[in-house]
């Protein structure tokens, strides 16, 4: 359980990355400065009264937390030095479209053990083909892609 909460971890760290990237290039490193400081604490803070508790799924929900609210903060403090707008629709469908996606995958997985390369590689580009299907399925999100195919995808 703790390494599945630390893989979660590892794509807000990813996310942030990108938002730390940004922020410096704009010459505003004071902001991931504080993120980093307030994340830090939160993480200390969290480990002491978790970890005594929850063991080591208490570390990895300490760890994931803080990161998250470090992250959360640097892009609200980009959304707002930017004025950026989120496309809640689009978002949200990518959101629909992976928990579909991963609900196939983990009940192909339950059903057919992955033990072999080819079932494997079978579940994997089931949820892949799951996953393009469902996000295609936007209008919004077909129109970007369909710029930079060098062929239409036809609307559904």
């Amino acid at each position: 359980m703790p390494m599945a909460i630390l893989a979660g971890y590892m794509v807000v760290e990813s996310v942030q990355r990108i938002g730390n990237s940004v922020l410096t290039g704009m010459d505003r490193a004071d902001v991931p400065f504080r993120s980093r400081l307030m994340g830090v604490t939160l993480a200390i803070v969290l480990n002491l009264v978790l970890i005594p508790t929850y063991g080591l799924v208490g570390a990895a929900v300490a760890t994931f937390t803080s990161k998250l609210l470090d992250t959360l903060y640097q892009w609200i403090s980009i959304s707002r030095i930017l004025d950026l707008s989120l496309p809640i629709k689009s978002v949200s469908w990518q959101l629909i479209s992976t928990t579909v996606m991963g609900l196939s995958v983990a009940s192909l997985a339950t059903a057919f053990a992955p033990l072999t390369l080819p079932t494997l590689f079978a579940i994997v580009f089931t949820g892949a083909g799951t996953y393009a299907v469902l996000v295609l399925l936007d209008p919004d999100i077909r129109q970007i892609v369909n710029q930079y195919l060098p062929v239409s995808i036809p609307a559904v």
